[in-house]
């Protein structure tokens, strides 16, 4: 091929990739990394995480200069850095074909890795995200290409070291791609001027290396910065730190088959990617080289990054693909021996419509969306503008995008892992403004406050195609409640959730929560149980304002109602439980289960033993898991109440038919089930009385899972209300 026809095939792979990702472009911010990206067009300063540690410089450089023509406002910002991407997967055509080349591809079988690559829908997907991950991929397999071409020939180290260097300034993680084949091109016999490429190498790297330290102020900032990413990242359990065979065998399969966006199509190409490998092995095709460029990045992703996070597995899909085309031509030349070239057309043609049957529904989903926290951010800039005087807040996840938040909104920002017991303390100090709060779906620290006082506007997540290509993006859904000064809360300690519980081990010898003082009578129930035999050997004191309300064991249940007479409306009242052992303060194996407090009128419900810390469902949906017998405490209105139960049996777990009977005050209801079910259970009037949900089976799930779940659990509870008549 001569040069000039060389160039114009190059244009038209260009133009027909860039041509494939344009009309699917971001229009917002969809992830917590890309607002660091759109900050740091603004401003690169990587202590303020803008964008977070190791920094990105020649990533956060191109952005510059593709976002001066769009202006600074997050949405262009957004285009800018998802064109970006867009761009850089157009020019990768010709470093993927030269890099299937360099790894002993025919010229056939390369370029059809090369487009079944670009077609992946994982790689789709992230061509027109505002991220950094596609200008990574490109420096990567650009700076491998090369290294090979070095190795075979003894020519263009010295660029190739240079690459490498640079490689490493838009994604660090490049260097586990590049770093073992540049070992390997340095090492062989016909190499030129080692030295020069060796200090090319080390000054491409100072490039960005310095200048990020000095826009961080100083080695001290930035290392501190980057200390609390690391310690951010080991907070997400790699499998390296949390081994279990459970554990090993979903990552194993998140790293095999979910870089297809879809686990039956990674599966088939899993099935193709073994065939290919197989054949290249009988013909005595050497894959050293494959597994130079690709196996340690494969190794750290399994074991030292999230591994369901699908745009981690970007740099290793070439080689899935060039293993499925391997897999595709085994089998042409097996089914057609005589007509190979139309039965790989063949073959070719159905995997590319099962790809594109997996990103196109995704694409065109997230295209035409925004980003669920965008989406949030201006629901609540109609909901500030229509009635002012809110403050926004949330979960700390959220915290990055308070940048892009409406102006015309106060933002009371929280610490992380304990945004509620800060919020609570605001309360206290004073603060009455109504909260318009960003939740995570899939927390349950808001069981803390008093649940009138909650009022869910609406849940935002990606819609289901688009989401089966963003597994792992931060943050995937958010829920908008607005909150108003409660009538009560509980501060941590105090078990309402498991965020802020000690779920092992003794919890604070003192736990405060905190009631609003009424003019009228008010009922407040609790519940709480000893975690621990020896429990027994401690005493529980409740006080309400200093004055004892109980005292008693706590190698006992605490299941009770009490009366709390009319005081004088003010600041909160402190609710107090202290453990003591043998008459000096210590904290106890006890936990606080479920606390309510309300009007004596008002139907109230608290669970107690036997009741699980509350879980969410993957969408973000509330529930909670019930033992064989799970004991609640109820306050009956004058006119009676209607008290719903409704749940499913696990029948993955537990033999159907399961017996469930709902008791109270000798009045039962029973049902036999073997999926979903539901109970209802008339409550007449009369003082707080006991509740209990019975079943017959239950189940381990360490013994089912092997995941070090010991609990022992029986019925998934979806809903468990009381109302008044």
């Amino acid at each position: 091929m001569t040069r000039a026809r060389a160039l114009t095939a190059a244009a038209v792979c260009a133009a027909a990739v860039l041509a494939t990702r344009l009309p699917f472009l971001a229009s917002s911010l969809d992830d917590i990394d890309a607002v660091n990206f759109a900050l740091a067009v603004g401003d690169f300063d990587p202590a303020r995480h803008q964008p977070h540690p190791p920094g990105y410089a020649v990533y956060v450089l191109l952005a510059k200069l593709f976002a001066a023509a769009a202006g600074a406002e997050p949405a262009a910002s957004a285009r800018a850095l998802a064109f970006l991407s867009a761009a850089a997967q157009a020019a990768l055509p010709v470093p993927l074909f030269l890099l299937f080349r360099g790894l002993g591809a025919r010229p056939r079988v390369a370029a059809a890795a090369t487009a079944l690559t670009l077609l992946n829908p994982v790689v789709w997907i992230n061509g027109v995200r505002p991220m950094s991950d596609s200008v990574g991929l490109l420096f990567a397999v650009g700076a491998q290409a090369m290294l090979l071409g070095a190795a075979a020939t003894g020519r263009g180290l010295l660029a190739s070291s240079v690459l490498c260097g640079l490689a490493a300034g838009v994604r660090v993680q490049t260097l586990a791609l590049t770093a073992p084949l540049w070992a390997y091109a340095m090492t062989r016999p016909g190499a030129r001027r080692r030295p020069a490429a060796f200090a090319a190498f080390v000054a491409a790297g100072l490039a960005w290396v310095v200048p990020t330290v000095i826009e961080s102020g100083g080695l001290s900032a930035y290392w501190q910065a980057l200390r609390g990413t690391a310690a951010d990242a080991a907070d997400v359990e790699p499998l390296v730190l949390t081994w279990t065979l459970n554990r090993g065998l979903r990552v194993a399969r998140h790293v095999l088959f979910r870089p297809w966006g879809a686990e039956w199509l990674g599966i088939a190409m899993a099935v193709l990617g073994g065939l290919g490998a197989v054949a290249a092995w009988r013909r005595g095709a050497s894959m050293r080289l494959a597994v130079l460029a690709f196996g340690p990045y494969l190794v750290a992703h399994a074991l030292f990054q999230q591994a369901h996070t699908q745009r981690y597995a970007l740099p290793y899909v070439p080689l899935l693909a060039l293993l499925a085309v391997l897999g595709m031509d085994a089998m042409a030349r097996a089914a057609a021996p005589r007509r190979v070239d139309a039965a790989f057309l063949g073959l070719a043609a159905a995997v590319a419509a099962a790809v594109g049957a997996v990103a196109l529904p995704g694409l065109s989903e997230y295209a035409a969306v925004d980003s669920p926290v965008c989406a949030v951010l201006r629901q609540a800039g109609h909901i500030a503008a229509a009635r002012p005087g809110f403050v926004l807040s949330g979960h700390y996840m959220f915290s990055r995008y308070f940048a892009i938040a409406p102006a015309s909104i106060p933002v009371l920002r929280l610490p992380p892992r304990r945004e509620m017991a800060a919020l609570q303390e605001s309360w206290l100090a004073g603060e009455d403004r109504p909260v318009l709060f960003l939740a995570e779906p899939r927390r349950t620290d808001l069981e803390a406050v008093d649940s009138p006082s909650r009022v869910l506007r609406g849940q935002w997540a990606w819609p289901s195609a688009a989401a089966a290509l963003l597994s792992g993006e931060r943050p995937s859904s958010v829920s908008l409640v607005e909150m108003y000064r409660p009538s009560w809360f509980a501060g941590p300690g105090w078990g309402l959730s498991i965020e802020m519980a000690r779920p092992e081990g003794a919890a604070e010898p003192v736990r405060t929560a905190y009631l609003r003082p009424s003019s009228d009578t008010h009922v407040m129930m609790i519940a709480g149980e000893p975690t621990d035999p020896r429990a027994a050997e401690w005493e529980g004191e409740l006080t309400l304002a200093g004055r004892p309300l109980d005292r008693r064991s706590c190698g006992a249940l605490w299941l009770t109602a009490y009366t709390v007479p009319p005081s004088d409306p003010g600041g909160y009242l402190p609710l107090v439980f202290a453990t003591t052992r043998a008459g000096a303060a210590s904290g106890v194996p006890f936990a606080l289960r479920g606390l309510a407090y309300g009007h004596a009128g008002d139907p109230l419900l608290v669970r107690g033993d036997g009741w699980h810390y509350p879980e969410t469902t993957e969408e973000g949906r509330p529930f909670r898991w019930a033992s064989r017998e799970a004991r609640s405490i109820v306050n009956v209105p004058a006119a009676g109440a209607g008290l719903v139960v409704e749940g499913e049996v696990p029948v993955r777990y537990i033999a159907a038919p399961v017996s469930i009977e709902l008791e109270s005050g000798g009045v039962r209801r029973a049902v036999s089930a073997s999926g979903p079910f539901r109970i209802e259970l008339d409550l007449p009037p009369g003082p707080p009385r006991e509740v209990i949900l019975r079943s017959d089976r239950d189940f381990v799930p360490d013994t089912v899972q092997r995941n070090g779940d010991r609990r022992r659990l029986a019925l998934r509870i979806d809903r468990f209300e009381i109302s008044a008549r």
